[in-house]
């Protein structure tokens, strides 16, 4: 079963929701974000990097030596 169906939209709905600034407001409030939301951007980050080393790994010519 490919877990993907799950996540990219969960990504795109992120994506959507980070550029219209919605509930941002909410996180600003708390010390983790009061300066900036780079823990969001990293989050999303280590998102797209599982989607992409899945992605690789159902490939018929995947090779664990290729992960870095």
């Amino acid at each position: 079963m490919d877990l993907c169906w799950l996540i990219i939209p969960t990504l795109k709905q992120y994506e959507k929701l980070m550029k219209r600034g919605a509930f941002i407001e909410q996180y600003k409030q708390q010390p983790l974000f009061r300066d900036n939301l780079d823990e969001f951007d990293s989050s999303k980050e280590a998102v797209q990097q599982l989607i992409d080393e899945y992605n690789a790994a159902t490939r018929s010519d995947f090779s664990f030596s290729q992960q870095s």
